[in-house]
């Protein structure tokens, strides 16, 4: 088989793998739009509650964070910088 034949039959094979690929990225894409539409539909839509920070409890603005917290934090971050070094 001559060189330009294998070169086109080896084109074509290509593009006839994107082109499947593509499609099934299309299709994948519509699938999961589909799903969330009538995951939206179904569900409604109910805004969802945040989840709190650091404690259950929530502080007035400005107010410091108590000293075990910034404790707990400062020796976390010690510890993760001791095991980069």
């Amino acid at each position: 088989m001559p060189l330009a034949d294998q070169l086109m039959q080896g084109l074509s094979l290509m593009v006839l793998g994107m082109g499947i690929v593509l499609s099934f990225l299309v299709l994948l894409i519509g699938a999961m739009k589909l799903v969330s539409w009538l995951v939206a539909t179904v569900a409604g839509d109910e805004p969802a509650e945040a989840a709190p920070a650091f404690s259950a409890a929530p502080r007035a603005p400005g107010t410091r964070p108590d000293a075990a917290l910034i404790a707990v934090l400062s020796a976390a971050v010690r510890k993760y910088r001791q095991g980069r070094s």
